[in-house]
């Protein structure tokens, strides 16, 4: 596939700079595919890239003599569209990607435009109030949402906001958010005196180089020694930061000499001192430092403990790089968490108000030592949510528009599968359990079956709250789970699955037909990728608490089968698999039928 990698100026705007992040996107996405990176400077043209990034530069030159803001803004879009032209029928890019939304409209009436929605939570859509500058903002990112062939973003939260912005014209699809291994707490100058120990089983994510290279995270702190107390405002993060000085006021000097504490405002690009004036009458307050690129490692390699809003980044990674430094990172809340954040485990939930937030910064520079479970875990959270498994989830979204399954992929990720995969997510960890084992202990008989008496050989089985390992399955099969996340970088829903057409002799569902949306589709997608078998195994007992639905009548199935398939009866044998909690239903293509006949016969002669 050829990518037509786009970005603008617009982040220089907000943050002085550009995120690591996009460059290692940008880098691993080249690892995968060809993949071209235009930059469209519309603003600043001396911009410094590292090397090996973008490959061409392109600057509007306006001729329209134009006064309203509409015109500017198109003649400025038409103008870059025909600067970059002919590199782009050069190059001839099977997807073009705008990376945010003042590089969308010039490429509006391409075929097979992705845009990334980057910014939808840090301006003015969220704002009840608005300039007039901001209202054309809103109109580019509507216009990029609602017409764009493919929209990802990096949380659920803004898939929730992009829906609401298009009035429900778009089905949003969440790419994970994906940091590099970089300055992680590993390289953290200073003190030998503690150790975050991670062993290397526990890498269960990120790339193999890291997995050889991390056996220990060294942590700049120990017992007795200065605690450094980080606060990371944001975009706009005025109202933030008064709080969070308000809370330091909260615990007084008499703290601050006991634990000699040292506490660190970090305002964004754009936000100077003067937007504080409380800073000035606090003396307990040691620094106050406006950075720049998603804010640097440098400021949280040099907290302990770092202090966020639970409101996204453009990539939605500030908290991914607080947690690879080995902080204890303490998320306000008053927005939707996320998805990495695991309150308890890796890091520490605070309610969004000074009272809150002045005990909780107290417990946890008191008892910072006990909090060791919590970043070790924040490390490995880290580690995982990593920049490869984002660009694996971007490819295969790349790949279902290369193809021209955009219906598929819509109907796999829309809202209600993000309800789903939640109401999963929160269900009772003993049903879960009980759900994995019936369904580990289906798909084994059921393999059994297929490899020897069927004597198939590649077998793809989709599963629900089981995750098996593949080491449980013989290497002819493939195992995926429609309710965790796979190897993609995210989950597999069988609307859509990632496989060539007739990549596998059979497939088998266990436990993921009770989670399908939209159950003609899954039922194609299966038929689609098997060439001769399907086998479904559908729960006929309690529904499980996240079941989407119910088939009482087995012969609802064939009304929602493909063409030049044929419902048949299920075999003794995967009859008995099945027991009285599930019932089979199987599917043969039909110059199959026979051969299927055949070996039930067999069977039931043996």
């Amino acid at each position: 596939m050829r990518i037509l990698f786009v970005f603008s100026d617009y982040l220089l705007d907000w943050y002085g700079g550009f995120s690591s992040v996009l460059f290692d996107f940008i880098s691993e996405l080249r690892r995968r595919c060809d993949v071209r990176c235009v930059f469209l400077a519309y603003k600043h043209r001396n911009v410094s890239f590292p090397p090996g990034i973008v490959d061409a530069v392109f600057s509007p030159e306006c001729v329209f003599e134009a006064f309203s803001t509409d015109a500017r803004i198109l003649e400025c879009a038409a103008s870059v569209r025909a600067g970059c032209d002919e590199f782009v029928r050069t190059f001839m890019p099977d997807i073009i990607h705008c990376n945010d939304r003042q590089s969308f409209l010039p490429f509006r009436f391409d075929r097979h435009v992705l845009y990334s929605s980057r910014m939808i939570f840090q301006d003015s859509v969220l704002s009840s109030v608005i300039t007039d500058i901001d209202f054309y903002e809103e109109k580019l990112e509507r216009c990029a949402v609602g017409n764009c062939d493919v929209l990802c973003v990096s949380s659920p939260a803004a898939a929730n906001l992009a829906e609401r912005l298009s009035g429900g014209q778009c089905v949003p699809v969440v790419v994970p958010p994906g940091i590099s291994y970089g300055k992680s707490a590993l390289y953290r100058t200073g003190c030998e005196s503690e150790c975050l120990y991670v062993g290397q089983k526990e890498f269960y994510g990120g790339s193999s180089s890291g997995r050889k290279k991390i056996n220990s995270v060294k942590k700049n702190s120990g017992s007795g020694r200065t605690v450094h107390v980080g606060f990371f405002c944001g975009n706009g993060g005025s109202g933030l930061a008064e709080r969070f000085v308000s809370a330091v006021r909260r615990l007084g000097g008499d703290f601050k000499r006991q634990y000699k504490p040292e506490y660190f405002l970090y305002a964004v690009y754009g936000t100077s001192e003067k937007t504080h004036p409380l800073l000035y009458d606090f003396p307990h307050f040691d620094d106050v430092t406006v950075i720049q690129n998603d804010f640097s490692e440098d400021a949280y390699g040099h907290s302990d403990i770092a202090v966020i809003s639970s409101a996204c980044s453009p990539l939605d990674a500030a908290g991914l790089f607080a947690m690879r430094t080995g902080c204890l990172v303490l998320i306000l809340s008053g927005g939707e968490l996320p998805l990495y954040a695991k309150p308890g485990w890796n890091c520490i939930l605070v309610t969004d108000d000074a009272g809150a937030l002045s005990e909780t910064v107290r417990d946890a520079v008191q008892n910072f030592e006990k909090y060791r479970f919590v970043r070790e875990n924040a490390v490995r959270t880290a580690l995982f949510w990593s920049v490869e498994r984002s660009a694996s989830a971007q490819h295969f979204v790349y790949r279902q528009l290369y193809l021209d399954r955009v219906s598929f992929l819509n109907s796999a990720y829309r809202a209600e599968e993000r309800m789903l995969l939640e109401k999963y997510r929160r269900s009772d960890d003993a049903e879960k359990a009980i759900c994995a084992q019936r369904e580990l202990f289906l798909c084994s008989g059921i393999v059994d079956f297929l490899l020897k008496q069927r004597k198939y050989r590649k077998i793809l089985l989709l599963t629900g709250a089981c995750s098996p390992e593949k080491v449980q399955f013989p290497s002819q099969v493939e195992s995926f789970s429609v309710l965790n996340e796979s190897d993609y970088g995210f989950v597999v829903r069988p609307e859509c699955l990632p496989f060539d057409d007739g990549e596998f002799d059979a497939v088998v569902s266990a436990g993921s037909w009770e989670t399908v949306i939209e159950p003609c589709g899954a039922l194609v997608e299966m038929q689609r990728v098997g060439r001769k078998t399907v086998v479904i195994l559908y729960n006929s007992g309690c529904p499980h608490s996240w079941q989407t639905f119910r088939m009482d009548d087995e012969k609802d199935f064939s009304v929602l089968s493909g063409t030049g398939w044929e419902m048949v009866s299920a075999p003794p044998d995967i009859s008995c698999i099945a027991g009285d909690l599930y019932r089979p239903v199987v599917f043969e293509e039909k110059s199959s039928v026979s051969c299927f006949h055949n070996a039930e016969f067999q069977s039931e002669t043996q």
